[in-house]
């Protein structure tokens, strides 16, 4: 289920909407962050941007400088279309009990006025923005404002961004763990089947040749994906 929705402009700030669905994905999990490029399927798209928003408890909105006069090939502001779809997003999630529409500013842009709005987006001027920085150090400070917003309107916690300690932690543990079930199953050998009993440098000797064998294969996997 997608209790986070990030509805964005695509010519003024598609990368930064990839950033935060990112972001997002690291600290609640895939299944909890709607972004049309990851979740559309075949089929009525519009429909299914429509229950996607009727499942989502915040609406990410990130504005760039170039959100509000945002214009079509002929000239015409984006945002006046009655059939925009980025304006309909956000009309959809300002006229939904129990949705929190969160604008995001990116690039420095500055929260429009609700003169410069449509009638069916102007709340939004009047909805508390967050800024998402270029630095990456401050950018992380925005984030970690941003996920304590997120966490308050849909009432799910965060779980902490991976870290490369975090991640070498998980990787000894799992080595650790196969190290044991082999010494387990060696033993077993030994009892079971009646297998010469082996020293622990041996049954050491044979768990690194079999973790060395697994991490070839690995190797061997994903060189074989890439050349496909």
């Amino acid at each position: 289920m997608h209790e986070i929705f990030i509805s964005y402009r695509q010519d003024d700030s598609a990368g930064w909407a990839l950033i935060l669905r990112d972001a997002l994905v690291a600290r609640f999990g895939p299944e909890r962050v709607y972004l049309d490029k990851d979740s559309q399927r075949a089929g009525d798209w519009k429909e299914q941007i429509r229950q996607a928003l009727a499942r989502s408890k915040v609406v990410i909105v990130p504005i760039g400088p170039r959100w509000l006069e945002a214009q079509t090939q002929e000239g015409q502001r984006r945002l006046d279309m009655p059939d925009d779809v980025h304006r309909w997003e956000i009309a959809q999630a300002l006229s939904t009990p129990g949705v929190t529409v969160i604008p995001v500013l990116v690039e420095r842009a500055a929260m429009p006025g609700a003169a410069a709005l449509t009638a069916d987006i102007r709340a939004l001027a009047d909805t508390q923005w967050r800024e998402l920085s270029y630095d990456a150090a401050r950018r992380e400070v925005d984030i970690a404002g941003l996920v304590t917003d997120i966490e308050r309107a849909a009432r799910i916690a965060a779980r902490g961004p991976k870290t490369a300690r975090s991640g070498w932690v998980e990787r000894l543990a799992l080595v650790a763990s196969a190290f044991v079930v082999t010494l387990v199953a060696l033993g077993a050998g030994d009892m079971i089947l009646g297998w010469p009993p082996l020293d622990f440098g041996e049954k050491v000797m044979v768990f690194l040749l079999l973790l060395g064998l697994v991490l070839l294969a690995g190797r061997l996997l994903r060189s074989f994906r890439r050349g496909r």
